[in-house]
């Protein structure tokens, strides 16, 4: 009965342990990607708040920069619109999508970003993994005042604007 009773035990200690471990593992993975989110959020404020063009170019993927014909405009146009330096910012990634078949992934970040001067909603979408490699990088980033959120015509957005409002926030 001892010994039924120490391999019942047993079994349940290595179940437990298995479950933990798989647990923390999911909170490391989810860490991780919310690590790599705020990172391309900072990258995207030191470029737009340096008022450095081609920093902001660098961050989008060869295929964002090709079928773009006005990216150069849109991006002197948000940052001569982006005021400030970041003081605080809050926020999560917003969707992480993985494509079963091809392992593609496409991470979509908003925050909210406060500066001495206003405060913005910035989104964007980024590539991180793509069969095409001409792919990775930046499609599109959004900059809104939260003042302006209920009208569209006064947001900022360079390359994909198929991020509409109404996907943004429910």
């Amino acid at each position: 009965m001892v010994v039924k009773s120490f391999w019942t035990s047993l079994l349940l200690f290595a179940a437990l342990f298995l479950v933990c471990g798989c647990a923390a593992q999911s909170g490391s993975l989810d860490a991780a990607k919310l690590e790599y989110s705020e990172t391309r959020l900072l990258g995207i404020l030191a470029a737009l708040e340096s008022k450095d063009k081609a920093e902001v170019l660098k961050l989008f993927s060869e295929t964002a920069l090709q079928v773009n014909d006005n990216i150069d405009e849109e991006v002197d146009e948000m940052m001569a619109f982006y005021e400030g330096t970041h003081g605080f910012y809050e926020g999560n990634l917003m969707v992480e999508i993985q494509l079963q078949e091809n392992a593609n992934k496409v991470v979509n970040g908003k925050y909210w970003v406060a500066t001495e001067t206003d405060e913005y909603l910035i989104c964007f979408t980024d590539q991180v993994i793509d069969d095409n490699p001409l792919n990775v990088g930046l499609s599109s980033i959004q900059v809104v005042k939260e003042s302006d959120l209920a009208n569209e015509s006064e947001w900022r957005i360079i390359g994909d604007e198929s991020l509409s409002k109404s996907e943004l926030w429910p």
